[in-house]
């Protein structure tokens, strides 16, 4: 299993090896002295007998100006336009030879170009990172740039990204309506009883795997987030064979996701982006300056007047790591446009601009009924509102929702605030007094007679008046005949001590009663 040099500085640095793979790729003939897979090289420069020298630099020369060096240092690498007599012993290990017949311009352009583009990969991946980029974005450069099936998983073999399978040795199940794709159970077993599989788990840096259950091999990179295994970028069958060089290509891909999972919802507040910011601030209850805040949302195409809804998802217990949450985060955004994510206080919060996204409510309850499911938690959305600054308010409504939902025997993935609003107005809405203290009188009465007497008055009353007073309906729904209801209202006027069920605020004050009585 070969591994990669790993190296501390977050630009891309290439491998002498590398560099080498490049130059046959582009049809120049070469020898290199040893495989260098130290990633150290960010530039190069003409060496012409200069005595500063610098690690970083890959220097190129000749070989008759290479014969008179006694002073260059050991471990300088190097590219020589000239061959070597057969058993000539050079003092230098890094070392790239060239004929002499392709000439210094040329080889020289050579090396430009090929420094250049990989000058061109670190720029798009940084642009990627600096303009809140997701790890499906990254896995997109890296499919354009292995031309092969490249996907990330987290330690629990969720897939967080998958842009493009070509790949049939890749064991994945997909599933149609969530448009995603699983790890295949039976290769998750062969992985956990596979010895080598599990050497793999404490590797850092670019490597190359080979199966010992079937005959395949890949390019991969562990994803290390606060020195704890988190997941993996695989690079899958190539077009051409794995060479030791794209170690160091694989391993920078690698280290951006690294970069996006910690700048992304799991980083400091004050490194958060303007919109997450926001959400922090509203949740934290801060007042938010209006004008900073319009003009930020400006710069993103949104506007405060803009229609809204809040969303939180609540995990159920078990294994969901920081990698996990950014998966879900991933296709969240990815899938609802208008979305924004963001993960605060081991909480997740979603805000959905429905004018930006041109949705409404019911796409977003389609689109995250199946991420939900799939990522086992419960979400509550709020009720839709028109005011940004009002937004902490209606993420409220959304944990309150799945707060009652829980509370249901059988709750819902997936509830909306709507659905509780008049249950939470009557719960919460009584102030310092309790539930009970709040009961109708006559409803106390009415429980204690049907109790003493075996009779229904009390559900009579509420079939009545939930069906608006309809004498025939209500009989019908009773199974009595449409003659004994006026007995019974009767008796239920008399057994209340008397009621006023003409007077609208009297019936609505009973149905508030009726209704707080299903929740005590």
């Amino acid at each position: 299993m070969k591994k990669l040099k790993q190296s501390d500085n977050s630009g891309f640095l290439l491998t002498l090896e590398l560099v080498y793979e490049k130059l046959q790729e582009r049809g120049v003939e070469a020898e290199i002295t040893m495989e260098d897979l130290k990633c150290c090289l960010s530039g190069m420069q003409v060496y012409n007998g200069q005595t500063q020298i610098f690690s970083e630099f890959l220097y190129l020369t000749d070989l008759e100006h290479l014969r008179e060096q006694s002073s260059l240092q050991y471990d300088t690498r190097l590219v020589v336009c000239g061959m070597p007599k057969k058993g000539e012993n050079l003092p230098f290990s890094y070392c790239i030879f060239v004929p002499e017949s392709y000439g210094m311009v040329e080889i020289l352009n050579e090396l430009q170009q090929i420094f250049y583009e990989y000058a061109c990969l670190e720029r798009k991946l940084n642009h990627i990172l600096t303009e809140e980029g997701t790890i499906y974005e990254i896995c997109e450069a890296a499919v354009e740039h292995f031309r092969a099936t490249v996907f990330v998983h987290d330690e629990f073999y969720h897939i967080i990204a998958c842009p493009k399978i070509e790949d049939d040795r890749v064991n994945f199940t997909y599933n149609e309506k969530t448009d995603q794709y699983t790890q295949d159970a039976d290769t998750i077993n062969h992985f956990r009883t596979s010895p080598s599989y599990k050497k793999t788990l404490t590797t850092k840096g670019g490597c190359v795997w080979e199966s010992d259950f079937d005959d395949e091999s890949c390019l991969y990179a562990n994803i290390w987030l606060e020195d704890k295994y988190r997941g993996r970028l695989i690079v899958g069958k190539q077009k051409s064979e794995i060479r030791p060089g794209q170690l160091a290509e694989v391993s920078y891909f690698a280290f951006i996701i690294e970069r996006a999972l910690l700048q992304r919802g799991f980083r400091h507040e004050k490194k958060r982006y303007p919109v997450e910011k926001m959400i922090v601030d509203a949740l934290d209850g801060m007042d938010m300056n209006r004008k900073e805040v319009r003009e930020e949302l400006a710069d993103l195409g949104w506007a405060p007047e803009d229609q809204y809804v809040c969303g939180y998802l609540a995990f159920e217990e078990g294994d969901f790591t920081r990698m996990s949450v950014y998966g879900i985060c991933n296709s969240i955004e990815e899938r609802i446009r208008g979305s924004c994510t963001c993960y605060h206080g081991d909480q997740l919060y979603v805000l959905f601009n429905l004018t930006r996204g041109e949705m409404n409510t019911q796409m977003i309850r389609m689109k995250m009924s199946y991420i939900v499911r799939e990522s086992l938690c419960f979400m509550g959305v709020s009720l839709p509102f028109s005011d940004f600054f009002d937004m902490g308010i209606y993420f409220r409504q959304a944990q309150i929702s799945v707060k009652y939902s829980k509370q249901e025997q059988a709750p819902r993935w997936y509830t909306e605030f709507g659905e509780h609003v008049l249950k939470y107005w009557i719960m919460e809405g009584m102030g310092e007094f309790s539930p009970r203290t709040m009961m109708p009188e006559v409803l106390k009465k009415l429980a204690r007679y049907d109790e003493a007497h075996g009779t229904e008055l009390m559900r009579t009353l509420k079939v009545y008046l939930m069906n608006e007073r309809n004498g025939t309906l209500t009989a019908q729904i009773l199974k009595i005949n449409r003659s004994t209801l006026p007995y019974r209202l009767e008796r239920i006027h008399k057994v209340a001590g008397g009621i006023d069920l003409e007077d609208e605020k009297c019936r609505m004050y009973l149905m508030m009663g009726l209704l707080l009585m299903e929740y005590l």
